[in-house]
């Protein structure tokens, strides 16, 4: 009996310190995810699986940890699991693993499945303004257009009528070709609800529906230059009016009193390639990869690429591109300036 209860403690201890070592792989994997070090995340939670969890939160971790290092076949193997490893009943857990695996799927090269998912979704929460929205920017790009649009209202009357996402529909519409019915959804927008609008808001229309002077004017009305939305808008009016100076001079001054915004340094380096004026462009580029804890950094790293390109160093920019492709590997527009610049 003694023999007996000793082994039982023995056993009871073992199990103890193998959760114990689970959880703690588990918050180590999960706080690696919130600071992109994905590689370190996916080995904590292979890790945390070893020590004998296999629960649906190490299975979405592991999914996560693949997406962030662009392998979605394998992303979209560990969310199954994750669900498969959920109760009969269905959570909020499981609603944010679809929604995960329907990106797995949408960035895999696989719109179809990803759209399935959010059918899915919808199935079941027939008023989820976000996978309307979501839904109808896949059709979109699988040139559905009718699915798209229906989607889109849908969603738009589920928000009603939010401003900014008529905005994000517009440019949703634009990038697959179909920016005349983006324009159509606006001057609807317009019909219905210019009174109630502010000015920033009836410029930010004005201009993604290229009446350039209207949305100056707009902005001339009531402007807070300390405002970084506003500011930004302002300049980049000014440069489609073609006055260049006149923006990187307002980019500038901002930027001597805000000296963390990468956005208006990013902003001002492209207003600076386009006047030709490429090393201080690059310059710009380099100040906003400077900023911590920028959301932009895949940007930037492209834009410093293409400085390098239009100052002519093809060298350096082929170098930039190689280690860009490493980090950010299912960007197929890089994929196709990087062999450009193998052949200079």
């Amino acid at each position: 009996m003694k023999n007996k209860l000793v082994w039982v403690i023995c056993v009871c201890l073992l199990f103890s310190c193998g959760c114990q070592k689970s959880l703690d792989q588990m918050k180590a994997g999960f706080d690696a995810l919130a600071n992109r070090e994905y590689e370190e995340a996916l080995d904590c939670f292979l890790k945390a699986e070893e020590a004998g969890d296999s629960s649906r939160k190490i299975y979405r971790g592991k999914g996560l940890a693949y997406m962030g290092l662009t392998q979605y076949e394998e992303a979209i193997d560990s969310l199954q699991q994750a669900l498969y490893n959920s109760p009969a009943w269905i959570d909020d857990f499981d609603y944010d693993t679809n929604y995960y695996m329907a990106v797995a799927y949408a960035k895999s090269g696989d719109p179809e499945s990803a759209i399935k998912i959010y059918d899915g979704i919808l199935d079941l929460h027939k008023k989820d303004k976000d996978a309307y929205y979501l839904r109808g920017y896949l059709k979109a790009q699988t040139q559905d257009l009718d699915g798209a649009l229906k989607d889109f209202k849908k969603s738009l009357e589920l928000s009603k009528k939010d401003v900014n996402l008529y905005l994000d529909i517009f440019e949703a519409l634009k990038s697959f070709g179909y920016e005349e019915d983006g324009k159509l959804l606006l001057e609807q927008l317009l019909l219905e609800k210019e009174k109630s609008l502010s000015n920033f808001e009836l410029a930010r229309i004005h201009y993604d529906l290229g009446n350039y002077q209207e949305a100056k004017d707009y902005l001339d009305k009531k402007m807070d230059r300390e405002n970084a939305d506003q500011l930004l808008l302002l300049g980049q009016v000014h440069e489609k009016l073609g006055d260049f100076n006149y923006a990187i001079s307002l980019y500038t001054q901002f930027l001597n009193s805000h000296q963390d915004n990468a956005k208006v340094y990013n902003q001002l380096g492209l207003c600076r390639l386009d006047a030709g004026e490429s090393e201080a462009a690059l310059e710009a580029f380099e100040k906003a990869l400077e900023v911590e804890d920028s959301t932009m950094t895949q940007n930037l790293q492209f834009n410093k690429i293409v400085a390098y390109e239009h100052m002519g160093d093809f060298t350096t920019a082929a170098s930039l591109m190689g280690q860009y492709l490493k980090e950010y590997p299912d960007d197929s527009a890089a994929v196709r300036e990087y062999q450009f610049l193998e052949t200079r």
